[in-house]
């Protein structure tokens, strides 16, 4: 009958909006769960990079020229001054690379440079390392940078999902092992 038809499709309409709710809903939880994720794991290979440079470094040092960008130790930049290595891995005596972090002030990008001493095996270079830094920043043990034994990073990462901004912040502490 016309009735039970009625009832049919009202009880059909009511299970379906039931279903699509929760698909939109695991849906969206998939993809702030897909950018955390991202966030993480982008944060993650970040600090590893300013880690593994921050191990080999001599030192922070107050600030240094890359080319005709000069960049001082800030709160918002490091410059690390690492012994020179040639194609063999061994120190170059005397000779020095600097690798520097600083996020753009104007924008999300986080830079790389390098500075590459004569004969060094690492390349004269500059990078973006990533397009989602909401903020960094570095502390450092000492009031002047460059006489710093260690350093902290704060790194927090952005990204908009369906016009919401998902942030995951993480850090670390660097002690500068090679420190002059």
């Amino acid at each position: 009958t016309l009735l039970e038809t009625i009832i049919a499709v009202a009880i059909f309409a009511i299970i379906a909006m039931v279903v699509a709710s929760a698909m939109i809903s695991h849906y969206r939880l998939y993809n702030f769960s897909d950018i955390q994720n991202d966030l993480k794991s982008q944060s993650i290979s970040i600090l590893d990079r300013i880690a593994r440079v921050a191990n080999e470094s001599a030192g922070i040092t107050a600030s240094h020229a890359f080319g005709a960008l000069s960049l001082t130790s800030t709160s918002t930049t490091i410059v690390f001054q690492l012994p020179a290595k040639n194609a063999s891995d061994n120190i170059i005596n005397g000779i020095y690379d600097y690798i520097a972090f600083k996020k753009s002030p104007t924008s999300t990008i986080l830079y790389e440079y390098v500075d590459a001493g004569a004969g060094s095996v690492r390349k004269t270079a500059g990078k973006t390392l990533s397009t989602l830094v909401a903020n960094v920043i570095f502390r450092y043990n000492s009031n002047v940078a460059a006489s710093s034994t260690n350093a902290e990073a704060l790194l927090s990462l952005i990204k908009i999902l369906n016009g919401t901004p998902k942030t995951f912040t993480n850090s670390i502490t660097v002690y500068l092992r090679n420190k002059q």
